[in-house]
């Protein structure tokens, strides 16, 4: 997925994501792993 929400609410895409932070699938509030690049 390419954009995550934080637990405050905030969307953040993932070429600028934090990897030590949490996020959350923007449509079902589950945890995910934001990914960026070719894979």
């Amino acid at each position: 997925m390419k954009i995550g929400i934080t637990k405050n609410g905030t969307l953040v895409e993932a070429r600028k994501a934090d990897r030590n932070e949490k996020y959350f699938c923007p449509s079902c509030q589950r945890a995910l792993k934001l990914c960026s690049g070719q894979y």
